[in-house]
């Protein structure tokens, strides 16, 4: 993240009997775990819109994981392109 930015990390899982994060994850203040009935990736992914609280978002899935400064170089270029209403990166699948 960039200097002066803080975020929140969602975990949304859609069921609701097989949410274990690992402790030291738990324990993290800047992770929000939640699940909802089973509706797929798709809803999942709007449970977890719909109590996102900051400014930007950048949607994961599972099994992906960002490269070093994907947030922070995102961040950058939507806060000197204000035009511009989304950014992409690649992610290690």
């Amino acid at each position: 993240m960039p200097d002066g930015w803080s975020g929140e990390w969602l975990v949304q899982h859609d069921d609701p009997s097989d949410l274990e994060l690992p402790a030291a994850i738990v324990r993290d203040q800047r992770v929000r775990p939640g699940s909802a009935r089973h509706g797929g990736p798709g809803v999942a992914r709007t449970v977890a819109l719909q109590r996102a609280g900051g400014r930007y978002v950048r949607n994961l899935d599972s099994d992906d994981v960002l490269p070093p400064n994907a947030l922070a170089d995102a961040i950058a270029v939507l806060e000197s392109h204000p035009e511009i209403g989304w950014t992409t990166c690649r992610v290690l699948d």
